[in-house]
C-alpha cells in the first residue's frame, strides 16, 4: 500500500489507537510512565521482537516515508506493519474490519 489517501487513512487509524502515557495503557494495563506532559504514543514491536512506545508524530512520519504499509493478523493486536529502513515494524493498531478499506 503506497497510495497517499490510504496512508492518510492509516494515520487516522494510528491516531485513534494512540494512548496518552499518563492515562491507562491498553497493552500493559498500567497507569502510564511519566508525570510530564501527556504524550500520544503507539506501541511497536521491532523486527527483532523488542517492544517500544513511539510518539504518534513519529508513527505518522514512518507511514509517510515507508516503502510499504500493510495489514496482518497479529495475536497481540499489532496489525499495522510499516517498512522502516527496509525492516518490518509492527504497531499496535488493529486491522480494520475490511483491510482493503484502509490498505
Amino acid at each position: 500500500m503506497c497510495d497517499a489517501a490510504q496512508r492518510e487513512q492509516t494515520k487516522q487509524l494510528a491516531t485513534a489507537a494512540a494512548f496518552a502515557i499518563k492515562g491507562d495503557c491498553e497493552h500493559c494495563g498500567g497507569t502510564g510512565y511519566s508525570d510530564q506532559t501527556v504524550r500520544q504514543i503507539v506501541h511497536c514491536f521491532s523486527p527483532s521482537g523488542f517492544g517500544s512506545d513511539w510518539e504518534l508524530a513519529r508513527v505518522h512520519a514512518a507511514i509517510d516515508s515507508a516503502r510499504y504499509v500493510r495489514w496482518t493478523n497479529d495475536i497481540t493486536g499489532h496489525d499495522l506493519v510499516v517498512s522502516i529502513d527496509g525492516e518490518p515494524y509492527r504497531f499496535q493498531v488493529k486491522k480494520p474490519a475490511r483491510a482493503e478499506d484502509a490498505a
